[in-house]
């Protein structure tokens, strides 16, 4: 398109968006004089920016779902690029970008960008828009995005990235929406839940990653304490798939038809004030429950549904497993649970063990408990196997006692994946070495003074690496089978 002045001369838009064109755009496309548009998204199209500091009025560039691959040259745009979309490509580097300052939208996602974002995001401060979701990025965000200070969205989404989420996300005035979600590839962000207590958010998604403890009291403390109800009503806020622990702050009932996920961590409580009165909480569903209103926020422990919380009516969070509410909550412990897990095998043996072998003297934290038995004290477990695949049985010097060696003996060997049990200095704990032939991953086997008095068995340890039976009752020939 042009003016209509001067002919093919004020060229300003060239819009050749879908049109099945293949190879690469001439660079000449930068000598037309007016030109301030440029379309070719949805071509398999490449196109070099070599030139691109001749085209001087130059203001959008789209090339989308395209065949970009290099942005050589791109660091040569006059001040007038103010839009670069350049999503579902193949770059190789952006490195020059951090020099096109004039930029206000920026669209880089899917386009299999990898390394780390550079703290030279810091020059691009005029970005009102800064989308990379869905890349190859690594590593963590640079304290330097606090120099954007025009930045309403923020997406990088889909990433590799890890480190904790910056607190100078926070100073930025002007941000409104910032998706950090899915970045579980090697753990996501981490550490504590950011409070965003002077953000003026509207959506916040740090969905699927792995932050920890719980949410502060002073989260999201500006919205809530505002008065401009219209404008932060039914704001949504996604937090599911973490580790974050404890109650939902009472300090929610704040809030304005608020949408906040907390499905799939560690929470242990929603308070009632939250459902008495916020009928427009969690996109009016709380309003539609005549009955358990909070089921709406979090389905409670001992229950579950796929997305953690109820969406219909009609449907209601639905009973584990279990004759009694205990048993239900060690398949759901937490509230918000997006199944039931089951009791695992190793759970059944180890809660078996700790009524047999522990005494009053012994040291059982979290045994017994709805927590993972990874958490409970002495056990280890396998980070890529199957939850509650214990490894590692580490009771030394615990004051365990076997009345019945054999029963003992019998679930220590039922422990599939177990590869060191330790067990030394429970004088009173001797082992029948030939039940244990169910253990083909067994490496350490530390008996020392457990009172054993045989070691007739140990041949069936067939991996074993390391075994030690000082300060014990052993008498007779050492065995054949050792």
């Amino acid at each position: 398109t042009n003016d209509g002045t001067n002919g093919n001369e004020d060229v300003k838009s060239v819009n050749l968006t879908g049109f099945g064109l293949v190879n690469t755009i001439p660079s000449e496309i930068w000598q037309l004089s007016s030109l301030e548009s440029v379309y070719f998204s949805d071509n398999v199209v490449d196109l070099s920016f070599e030139d691109i500091s001749q085209a001087k009025k130059i203001k959008h560039i789209a090339i989308s779902s395209a065949d970009v691959h290099s942005l050589k040259g791109i660091s040569g745009a006059p001040e007038t690029l103010k839009t670069l979309r350049l999503q579902r490509n193949k770059l190789d580097s952006i490195d020059e970008l951090y020099e096109v300052k004039s930029l206000t939208h920026l669209n880089l996602g899917f386009s299999s960008i990898d390394g780390t974002l550079s703290t030279k995001i810091g020059q691009l401060s005029n970005l009102v828009h800064l989308k990379m979701e869905q890349n190859k990025l690594t590593g963590t965000i640079p304290t330097e995005i606090s120099k954007l200070q025009s930045l309403e969205l923020l997406t990088l989404s889909g990433n590799s990235m890890s480190g904790t989420v910056p607190e100078e996300l926070d100073q930025i005035a002007t941000l409104t929406e910032l998706y950090l979600d899915s970045q579980q590839e090697f753990g996501g962000f981490s550490g504590p839940v950011p409070a965003f207590s002077t953000a003026q958010l509207k959506t916040l998604d740090l969905s699927r990653n792995s932050l920890t403890g719980s949410i502060p009291n002073n989260f999201y403390e500006a919205v809530r304490n505002s008065g401009d109800h219209d404008v932060y009503a039914y704001d949504t806020i996604d937090l599911s798939s973490n580790q974050i622990t404890g109650d939902i702050p009472e300090n929610f009932d704040d809030f304005v038809g608020i949408f906040i996920n907390l499905a799939n961590n560690k929470i242990s409580g929603v308070p009632g004030d939250l459902c008495d009165d916020d009928d427009e909480f969690m996109n009016g569903m709380v309003g539609k429950l005549e009955e358990n209103k909070c089921d709406a926020i979090l389905c409670p422990a001992g229950t579950s549904l796929p997305l953690g919380r109820q969406v219909d009516k009609d449907v209601v969070c639905q009973p584990c497993p279990g004759d009694t509410a205990a048993e239900r909550k060690t398949q759901a412990p937490y509230f918000g649970s997006i199944r039931c897990k089951g009791i695992s095998k190793d759970r059944v043996i180890l809660e078996k063990l700790w009524n047999m072998i522990f005494t009053d003297a012994s040291e059982d934290r979290n045994w017994g408990s709805v927590e993972s038995v990874c958490t409970w004290y002495g056990i280890t477990c396998d980070p890529d196997g199957d939850e509650d695949s214990v490894t590692e049985v580490k009771l030394e010097n615990n004051q365990l006692r076997a009345d019945d060696p054999e029963a003992a003996s019998q679930l220590f060997g039922e422990l599939p994946s177990l590869k060191k049990l330790n067990i030394r200095g429970n004088s009173q704990l001797p082992l029948v070495l030939d039940l244990m032939k169910n253990l083909p991953n067994l490496e350490l086997l530390q008996l020392s003074n457990t009172g054993l008095t045989t070691m007739s068995g140990i041949g069936e340890a067939s991996s074993l690496e390391e075994f030690h039976v000082t300060q014990n009752d052993i008498s007779g020939t050492i065995p054949d089978e050792l």
